[in-house]
This record gives C-alpha cells, structure tokens and sequence, in this order.
C-alpha cells in the first residue's frame, strides 16, 4: 500500500499522470483498502508517513484522495508520531502545512510531530532541516505548538549549511525572517546562512532569489549579517528575472526598496524587475499591485527606471481594488501622492482607491489613517475625488489616537489643516490630535524643564510659556503652512499675547483648525487659574523666610557656615526640582552641582582678611 501511492505520488510530480490514468478506478479499490487498513491499525509508523506524503501530493488532483481520508490519515500519524524517524516527521509535517488550509482536521497532528522532533533533529539531513523550518514558519499561526521544535532544528543548521543545495538556503532564510519574532534564537542560524548564499546564489531559480531577498530586507536590522548575501543574490535577478512569478517580482521590488540604504548594490536589479512588472502586471493579485506601487515610490529618486512600470501598474489597480486590504489601500493612496509629479498616470488609479478606502478604514491602523489624510491633503487639487475618502478617515482617528507616535499626530493635523476647507468634516478629529500631543510625555518633559529653568517665582507665566513651548516645536501642524504669512503672525501672537487674544485673532481669520487646536490647549493649560498663583504666592512666603534665616545666620555664625548652608538648600531645590516634575538627571545637574559645591570649597581656601587697623581718629577716641 505504501510503495503503491508513493510511487503514484512520484508520477504526479513527474506530470506522467494522464486524466485517463487520475479517474481510473483502480484509485477507489486503493482508497478502501487504505481505509480497511488503518481502521485495523495494520499501517507501520513509516508506511504511515509515506502515505499521509502521497496523500499531500495528490489531494486536489486524484478524486479518491478525498478531505476524508486524509483526515483520517491525519490521525493515524498523530497516533505514530512517536515512533516515525526524522525524515518521516519532516515529511509529515510537511504535509499538514501544505494541507492546512483544505483540509483543517490534518492540523491536529502537528503538536505531536513538533514533540517528537527536538530528539530527532540531529539525525535529519540538511533537506528534512530546510523542509521542518518552512513549514513551522507556515504553521505558527494555526497551531502555535510547533513552535518548540524550532530551537532544536535551528542549533542544527550551522552545522548542515555546506551541504544545503540552494533551494533550502533559500527556504531556511524565508522561514527565519518568518519566525524571528516568535522564536528569536532561530536568529543564531541566518550568518551561516548568508555566508553560504554567495556561493551558490548563481544556482538559484527565480522564487528562491526572491524570497532570499524578501528574507534579507525583513532580517535587516534583527540580523545585519545577512546583508552580506544581498549583492550575490542581486546581481543574479537580471538573468532570471523573465522567469518570475508577479509575486516573485514584487516582493523583490519590495525588498530593494527597504534595501536601498543598506546595500546601494542592490538598485542594480531594479531595471530587469521593473521591466518584467510590465508585462506581467495582468497577473498580479492586489497585494502584489500595492506593494509594487510603495516601492516605487521609494524607488523613484535612487532608481527612476522603475517609473516605467508605474502606469500599467495604476491602470490595474481599478480592477483589483476590492481585494486590496486596509493597508494595500492606504500605501497605495500614499504612492499616488508621492508619484504624482514625476509619473501623472499614477493618478487614474485615485477613484477606485478612494471609493473603496471608506469601507476599510475602520481596519487601518494609526500610521495607515495618518498616511491616508496626509495623500488626501496633497491629492485634493489635482484628484478632487479623493476628498470622498476623508470624513471616514477622520471620524476613525480619535478612536486610535493614543496609539499615534508623534509623527502620526504631525501629519495628521497638518493634512487637517490643509484639507479643512474642502472637508469640514476632517475637523472632527482635530480635538483628539491636540488633546494627545499635549498629554504626551514629550510635551510633559519640555514643560517640566521650563518650570525647572524659570524658577517658581515665573508661576504667573507658566502657561504662557508651556503654550510657547509647545507652539514652537509643533509650529508645522498647529499653523496652516499654506499661508506662512498668517501662520507667522499667529505664532508671535502666541509668543508675545495672552493665550486668548490668539485665539480671537484665529477665529476671526477663519482658520478653524486653529481654533479648535488653540482651545483645547487654552482648556488644558488654564483648567486650574488659581493654581499658579497659589505657588507664586508660597514660593515668595518661603523666599522671605529664606531671606529672614540668611540675616539671623550671618549674625551668630561665620560667613563659610552660611555658604555651606546655602549650598545644601541651592543643592536640595535641584533634588526636588527632579522629584516633583520627573526629570531624568542630565548633564547640567551634574555641572550645577560642581559648581554649587565647588563654590564652596574655593571659599573655603581663601584666606580670611585680615582685620582693619583703627584709625588715628579711633585712637584718640580710645
């Protein structure tokens, strides 16, 4: 039974199997007895593995090889896990990544296979290494559990590296960058790797170079030895680049646009890819059709003949647009945005993105909604239709606001200013932007230090001074850069005016993002009025106490008492100054504090003058 359909299998992969030879009837005859057989547990642990392989090769093709036998094979081999060898396991674990998707029920096999491998990995070949790594990185998604059986195979592949063919190379590479964050000791595996790559890249099909320098570009800064590869494996895409699959080629293009600056060599390939883009570009599927876009846009300046593919690539997207995902839809807004001036035909593919965009922003994460709304904002002239997309962008931000880094939240007030005319609407996620950029930590420690420099004595003008503060450091996206004039005006007025003559200049501008900024500042910043004034009061209490000690000191002790007294209190008003406001020790608390207590001791070794003789005058007095 085994020989029977490994030998079958082997047919198929050979493509000797005819359609007369795939619907004999020979095929049921053999699928009952195999039914028969396993039911009566006659199967050996090998035999299992075999079959359960030939199964994997012939399901979909061979009608009698149907989803219910190869569960029930997915059974009988969890049953034998225990017993296979190494290169049985492989295999069989091979297998059920293949078939995960078809046939789900095969899956529940897999922990019992990945158990069995850490005590069988040093007998496996080089083959069975690269074969176990690829289908764990396929696999951790559905079945986390074969996830143990990686470090065991990864403290293996150093020492099997010379004798792997180029294809497990390859496949070793992919499945490290697809499971470094899972299992981060498989890094330990990709400088062996690399060093071996060069020397055989030149063997290499098309879909191995492609994934190795897929690999490489995600392994970049986890594992810089990998660069190493890269030039090898770029110079060898010109000659078989014709060969390439669409995905092939856009995950290539995509890989030397996140390899540019590492390894410049790698911009040698772009031309062949970029060409190839162009005759293929029918065959792509949206993934393949965003990320061919982004990476042209990445490319444009290092690389300009990637231009070439960028109008058969905008003229696609159209037709493949409901199949793009939230982040396709959002990096292909972005590269329209970005190629619009140096490739116009780029803009056709704007209606369908915008169209479909609002279905999926609800699904998009910061970066993906800041990066729409700042497209949106450079598109608006030269592709109106794009605005449609801008109220559902806006109405999802202050949803996932406090996930936004500060560049996020820059770009995306700045979009909103630019877009507040045309979108009203896109005002709606101006509050939530400013309210995160003054609660955020940057803003806090700017402020703290600002309280620190000034003394408690300036409490009367800390808001004003927090408002500056954070004005000038945020001046692209609180001010409307489309008029710099008026945004020049606005910002002295913030830096010379009260808070609330700013803001009526504003208003009365018309710029309502500005507004709407301004006030949920003047909110946060003036919640408390009498605060500042309540410190400014006990800090001149504790100023005239301070004063009233100095005099009562100097009159019943000597005058380097004193100053060492003072120093301890100038030394204790850092020490708070830390506590309460937060501050990490920086390097001019250190110098504030050599100088305090190095004032002292140079005090300290002066001489005391010497006393003044009396005069004639208090002589005869005397």
């Amino acid at each position: 039974m085994s020989a029977a359909f490994t030998r079958l299998a082997k047919f198929n992969r050979r493509r000797q199997l005819g359609r007369t030879d795939v619907q004999s009837p020979i095929w049921l005859s053999l699928a009952a007895r195999l039914r028969d057989m396993l039911g009566e547990n006659k199967l050996s642990a090998r035999s299992a593995a075999n079959v359960f392989w030939a199964h994997g090769e012939l399901h979909g093709k061979v009608d009698a090889c149907s989803k219910g036998l190869v569960a029930e094979l997915g059974t009988y081999v969890q049953r034998k896990a225990s017993d296979m060898k190494a290169q049985e396991l492989s295999n069989c674990l091979l297998i059920t990544a293949k078939l995960g998707d078809s046939v789900p029920k095969v899956l529940t096999a897999v922990p019992d296979i990945a158990r069995c491998m850490p005590d069988k990995a040093q007998d496996m070949v080089p083959q069975a290494l690269a074969n176990s790594l690829w289908a764990t990185a396929k696999l951790q998604d559905a079945v986390p559990e074969v996830l143990i059986a990686v470090p065991a195979l990864a403290a293996r592949i150093p020492f099997k590296v010379k004798e792997m063919v180029p294809e497990d190379l390859s496949n070793n590479l992919w499945a490290a960058a697809k499971l470094q964050d899972a299992v981060p000791e498989l890094l330990t595996s990709v400088a062996p790797l690399a060093a071996q790559i060069p020397l055989k890249a030149i063997d290499m099909v098309p879909q191995d170079l492609s994934n190795s320098l897929w690999a490489a570009a995600k392994l970049q800064d986890a594992a810089p030895e990998v660069l190493t590869a890269v030039p090898a494996v770029a110079a060898c895409i010109p000659d078989k680049v014709k060969r390439m699959v669409p995905q092939g080629l856009s995950n290539s293009l995509w890989a030397i646009a996140n390899l540019q600056d590492a390894v410049p060599e790698v911009l040698s390939a772009v031309p062949a890819i970029a060409e190839q883009i162009s005759y293929k570009v029918t065959d792509m599927i949206p993934q393949d059709l965003s990320n061919s876009l982004w990476a042209a846009a990445r490319l444009q300046d290092t690389a300009p003949e990637v231009l070439t593919a960028v109008p058969v690539i905008a003229a696609r997207i159209p037709y493949e647009v409901k199949g793009m995902v939230a982040q396709g839809l959002s990096n292909s807004l972005w590269a329209t945005a970005t190629l619009q001036d140096t490739v116009p035909e780029v803009l056709t593919a704007v209606p369908a993105i915008a169209s479909h965009l609002p279905r999926k922003a609800q699904d998009m994460i910061p970066q993906h909604l800041s990066n729409s709304l700042w497209a949106a904002a450079k598109l608006q002239h030269v592709a109106p239709v794009v605005l449609t997309a801008v109220p559902a962008i806006a109405a999802c931000i202050p949803g996932k606001v406090a996930d936004m880094i500060p560049q996020h939240l820059s770009i995306s007030l700045w979009a909103a200013g630019n877009l507040q005319d045309a979108v009203p609407e896109v005002q709606t996620a101006v509050p939530a932007l400013a309210d995160a950029e003054l609660s955020g930590s940057q803003r806090k420690l700017r402020f703290a230090h600002a309280l620190e420099f000034l003394e408690l004595w300036f409490m009367p003008f800390i808001a004003k001074v927090g408002f500056f503060l954070l004005a000038e450091h945020h001046e692209v996206y609180l001010f409307r850069l489309a008029n710099i004039e008026h945004s020049r005006e606005l910002m002295s007025s913030a830096k010379h005016e009260e808070l609330t003559s700013t803001q009526e200049k504003a208003a009365k501008s018309g710029d309502r993002v500005l507004v709407i900024t301004l006030t949920y500042m003047r909110k946060k910043t003036f919640r408390k009025r009498l605060l500042p004034y309540m410190y400014f009061l006990a800090n001149n209490f504790c100023q005239l106490i301070c004063i009233k000690g100095v005099f009562r000191l100097s009159a019943h002790f000597t005058p380097l008492t004193v100053n060492i007294t003072l120093s301890v209190r100038k030394f204790l008003s850092v020490i708070v100054s830390i506590l309460w406001f937060g501050n990490p020790w920086t390097v001019l608390h250190s110098i504030a504090t050599v100088a305090i207590f190095g004032g002292v001791f140079a005090y300290s070794q002066c001489p005391a003058p010497e006393a003044a003789k009396p005069s004639q005058d208090d002589k005869k007095k005397q």
